[in-house]
């Protein structure tokens, strides 16, 4: 069923559940804000620095706000839609420029300059050289002409060459901006009972814990981890259908996601996309599922597991201007912009598989929670060579009350250690992994969260991240870095409030 017509049976049927309970409407806004000031210290020789990937030394901003809107008309259809300051909201192509050459218009131009001195040329010389003076003058006619044609050929080839040699006027670039409005997610939920709902429209990857609980208020750390944000191991969010519901299995909460997807807007493996991919074909959408065991055991135990796979095009286009004429003695070419083409290639095309497991534990007041992560991105144009990740981390914190000074007040001391490694970074040029001197990076946090009042908290932190780095002895890429050269140090404060 073409994607239009899915998502267009969902609304309708959300339309026409909103019409039997619309007495029952319930419209809610909330959301978090927060602000954050940092300093950072590292080499001025690091190559993060040099790529831009390290943010300067100091710096205060407002880092998020995001507003939900909720609308739950009757029991069974939910609205829901945020509304957030972000990054990367917005993506422009501008496709690259370069000059073609247009033959058949270019031999005429040489044609009328030079042809008939040519031919004449020919024929001079072969009416007065033996053994050809003797031939009749129709052949001789016959045999300048191929001489000519032969030789003007021979010329408008070399300037192809010429031409097609020079550089682009201008290669295919991408704009991203710094901030803006996007939409984390907007989708409707057809709720039919606790083991079968739908969801259509655009959602958060339910992928592990940090990737749906990214709310500011609700996370321990300043600095979430890198593979749920810089070098992500699941899309953030996509646009599709999305099945998902719980049951009770021997007293114990078993819940499920499954859905069908654009997948993942781009290759690029710091890229930060709120758009996916338009497919092509069926291999094209994308599919995953996670499920989530809650136990009782303790104060609170969860295991989850997640799937995903999916493809990843991207194109380039070229717009190419012909040559239709070029001044033989000069050679410069002249150009006719009205006969303009513009090509569309395919710059990448490769298959992602990502999985994943996650867990929480939660026992009087102390908090453990890990995830790990692996994504395999497998090149489709060129003979299925394979990059991997493999990312882990592990967050331990316990909450202290300070009922002593605010009934509300409470401190969470909290340690974190990150892990990500790749290989086969020259296997997937559109990752833009080869030109960088590193297979990967550990990070080490340490802070306190402060709980003031039941909405707003102040976090302190500390972060080393420490890189591993890969030294070559020649080549465009030799080096010499140690670990300290490549160490990347801050400090953070982030006061949050939810409303």
């Amino acid at each position: 069923m073409p994607r239009t017509r899915v998502y267009h049976f969902f609304f309708v049927l959300g339309a026409v559940a909103t019409a039997i309970h619309a007495d029952e409407s319930a419209f809610k806004a909330y959301g978090f804000a927060d602000v954050r000031s940092y300093d950072g210290w590292y080499s001025q020789d690091n190559f993060l620095r040099q790529y831009g990937i390290v943010a300067p030394n100091t710096g205060l901003f407002v880092d998020h706000v995001n507003t939900y809107f909720d609308w739950k008309p009757n029991p069974n259809v939910r609205f829901l839609a945020e509304v957030a300051l972000n990054r990367d909201p917005a993506k422009i192509t501008y496709p690259g420029q370069r000059i073609g050459i247009d033959s058949t218009s270019v031999y005429s131009s040489v044609y009328s300059q030079v042809g008939t001195a040519t031919k004449s040329g020919f024929l001079a010389y072969l009416q007065n050289t033996a053994p050809y003076s003797s031939l009749p003058s129709p052949f001789l006619e016959h045999l300048a002409d191929s001489l000519t044609q032969d030789t003007l050929a021979k010329t408008v080839h070399g300037i192809g060459q010429a031409i097609r040699a020079k550089e682009a006027l201008q290669n295919p670039s991408t704009l991203r901006k710094d901030h803006g409005i996007s939409l984390p997610r907007v989708h409707l939920d057809i709720l039919v009972n606790d083991e079968l709902n739908f969801r259509v429209g655009k959602f958060i990857t339910p992928a592990g814990i940090w990737n749906v609980d990214h709310g500011s208020p609700a996370i321990l750390t300043v600095r979430q981890p890198y593979q749920t944000t810089f070098i992500a191991m699941f899309p953030e969010s996509q646009t599709g259908v999305q099945a998902f519901g719980k049951n009770v299995v021997m007293d114990q909460d078993l819940s499920y996601m499954g859905w069908v997807s654009t997948g993942r807007g781009g290759l690029d493996v710091t890229g930060s996309y709120d758009y996916g991919q338009d497919p092509q074909n069926l291999d094209d959408w994308a599919w995953g599922s996670h499920l989530q065991l809650d136990l009782s055991t303790l104060d609170g135990i969860r295991l989850g597991g997640t799937f995903h796979t999916g493809t990843i095009r991207e194109t380039e286009e070229w717009a190419t201007i012909p040559v239709t004429s070029v001044d033989v003695p000069t050679q410069e070419p002249t150009t006719d912009l009205a006969k303009t083409t513009i090509q569309t290639t395919q710059s990448l095309y490769a298959r992602e598989i990502c999985y994943g497991l996650d867990t929480k534990i939660r026992w009087n007041k102390l908090l453990v929670q890990g995830e790990w992560n692996h994504r395999k991105v497998i090149n489709l144009l060129d003979g299925d060579k394979e990059t991997e990740f493999n990312s882990w981390y592990i967050l331990v914190s316990r909450t202290i009350p300070l009922d002593f000074l605010v009934k509300t007040f409470e401190v969470a001391p909290y340690v974190m250690h990150e892990s990500i490694g790749w290989t086969g970074a020259d296997n997937n040029r559109g990752l833009y992994l080869s030109g960088i001197p590193m297979e990967g990076f550990q990070t080490w946090i340490a802070g306190l969260n402060f709980g003031i009042y039941s909405n707003v908290r102040l976090k302190l932190e500390y972060s080393h991240v420490g890189i591993d780095e890969v030294n070559f002895s020649t080549g465009e890429l030799a080096n010499t870095y140690t670990p300290s050269d490549l160490a990347v140090e801050e400090l953070d404060a982030q006061l949050s409030v939810a409303f």
